[in-house]
């Protein structure tokens, strides 16, 4: 939602167990969401009623793009670990270099 308050809307995702660290089980969730506006702050949590919900976070959508320029997105996460191929669908954990495409 637009308000820390007013979390209205869902998205169905995959959420990930993330066990390579030696006494470390951390969770990577990923979802898709569309119709979000320009310029706009939302805030969102992860999880569901019978695990529970994550802390509400925010982010910002994309800004205005200025007239001839290309978007450009990061997006960056720390997972303090020493492997982070949760986020490719593909990647198994086996492996320091990610071959999958």
């Amino acid at each position: 939602g637009t308000q820390n308050g007013s979390l209205i809307h869902s998205a169905t995702g995959d959420s990930r167990k993330f066990t390579v660290d030696a006494g470390r089980v951390w969770y990577s969730h990923v979802a898709v969401m569309s119709g979000l506006s320009v310029n706009t702050e939302y805030y969102y949590q992860v999880g569901d009623s019978s695990t529970g919900f994550s802390q509400v976070f925010k982010v910002m959508n994309r800004r205005t793009r200025p007239a001839g320029q290309p978007y450009r997105h990061i997006l960056m996460g720390d997972m303090g670990s020493s492997c982070a191929f949760t986020l490719c669908t593909a990647c198994t954990q086996h492996s320091y270099t990610c071959d999958k495409t």
